[in-house]
């Protein structure tokens, strides 16, 4: 761990730390660095300007870490603590991804679609909807592009990771999938109670029907999951408004770039 910590009158009040560098960051060519959840946070103690140990513990910290070759930040905070994030948002950070959680069982609205979980062999099923959202995520605003054979390779490391596949039917074609896992991006996820959505899609034709909905319900039904949780790009507006409807968000991933030149 490298990063920063704030002490006063002998007593800790913030810190902010990070594990060691990482090349081709958020899939860039840059090098990066990455403080998750559990590793940064400033104390409510009355009177400490939670903003300002926050800019002090980041202006510390960034030395050390640009001076370790890197120019991709990134911090995961709590979505609801708006003193970090406004204070972070001012050092030119941006939002670029989130952690939301699902716990309402309310009946979803009747949908005319078949919807059902996959069998193993039939994850290939959904192959076709996972290469058009790679294809949808290439495009603008998000730009997350990826090489023939990085497709290659995540698709065939998905189809063989142990997760479980919820799909939707129009008669023969699938038309949208949600894929559910033990864990996710954070500690939180580790509840024996929560699972994680770590894949989705829908046909744009098919939006707006009703069908991610059901599948998000048949899904914490089936896996009897007490949360449901998901982690999301917050730059795919698409995705950023369906899971804002169903999902409350707790986590912010706030990322920088620094210029190359420094």
């Amino acid at each position: 761990m490298t990063g920063a910590a704030a002490i006063e009158n002998g007593e800790l009040i913030g810190f902010l730390c990070a594990p060691p560098p990482h090349d081709r960051a958020f899939g860039t060519a840059a090098k990066g660095i990455f403080s998750p959840l559990h590793a940064n946070g400033v104390t409510r103690k009355t009177g400490i300007d939670r903003a300002r140990v926050m800019i002090r513990l980041y202006t510390y910290a960034a030395e050390r870490w640009t001076a370790l070759g890197t120019n991709y930040h990134a911090l995961s905070v709590f979505a609801h603590d708006t003193e970090t994030t406004n204070a972070l948002f001012n050092l030119n950070f941006g939002r670029r991804c989130a952690d939301a959680i699902f716990t309402s069982m309310e009946e979803p609205p009747p949908v005319i679609f078949t919807l059902r979980e996959l069998d193993r062999e039939e994850i290939p099923l959904v192959r076709e909807l996972r290469i058009k959202l790679s294809d949808h995520l290439a495009c603008s605003p998000c730009f997350m592009r990826t090489s023939e054979k990085e497709l290659a390779d995540r698709l065939s490391a998905a189809e063989k990771r142990g997760t479980r596949l919820f799909a939707a039917f129009d008669d023969y074609r699938t038309v949208a999938f949600i894929e559910v896992g033990d864990s996710g991006e954070t500690y939180l996820t580790w509840n024996t109670g929560m699972k994680s959505i770590c894949g989705a899609y829908c046909l744009p034709e098919y939006r707006g029907k009703g069908v991610m909905q059901a599948l998000v319900c048949l899904a914490k039904k089936e896996t009897r999951a007490r949360y449901l949780g998901v982690d999301l790009e917050t730059m795919n507006p698409a995705a950023a408004g369906f899971w804002r409807k169903q999902f409350t968000f707790y986590t912010s991933g706030l990322t920088r770039r620094v210029d190359e030149k420094i």
